[in-house]
């Protein structure tokens, strides 16, 4: 096992290479200053504390998944966001397989087991989605498309009584 200072300071100089590779392409620093002094510093904090949350509920969900014996939490944080940074930086999803390979690394728990925990969050996550889009049809129905025995001159309406918008394509109400 390497030392940890070893991994430390290869981790700051791959990170600071990818700096370097990110920053290079910059040509005018006037107009990122100017963009960035119009960031609303409440919403900026807002969506950094919704993301640690969101990392933090996956952690536990992660946890629960796992079972005995108990992964700590704090480690399983890390992890996840581990494996999405992975996700971001490089090709094919690959952080989905970096998290296991960490848990089966640093546990008792096997690659496999710890596999399989993840096809069962992005299970559940599919299961959520696919939620969500039900009540987003629910509560935005599409319009009633006219048949040859509506009267084009009323407005038409939607399934729950609301007015619809006067359009005939679905598609150009979904746009």
């Amino acid at each position: 096992m390497k030392s940890k200072k070893f991994q430390i300071a290869a981790a700051l100089l791959l990170g600071g290479f990818c700096l370097y590779l990110f920053f290079r392409s910059i040509d005018d620093w006037s107009i990122v200053w100017a963009h960035m002094s119009k960031v609303h510093i409440g919403y900026f904090l807002l969506a950094v504390a919704v993301q640690i949350l969101s990392m933090l509920i996956r952690a536990i969900r992660w946890q629960t998944f796992l079972g005995e014996p108990l992964f700590p939490l704090g480690k399983l944080f890390l992890i996840t966001n581990i494996g999405f940074m992975a996700n971001g930086v490089l090709p094919a999803r690959m952080g989905e397989l970096i998290r296991p390979f960490l848990v089966w690394r640093s546990s008792t728990h096997a690659f496999s087991t710890a596999l399989a925990t993840i096809v069962m969050e992005r299970v559940f996550d599919l299961l959520g989605l696919l939620l969500i889009l039900a009540f987003v049809f629910w509560a935005n129905p599409f319009p009633v498309a006219p048949s040859s025995g509506v009267d084009l001159s009323q407005p038409l309406t939607a399934v729950n009584g609301a007015p619809a918008p006067q359009i005939v394509n679905p598609l150009d109400w979904i746009q």
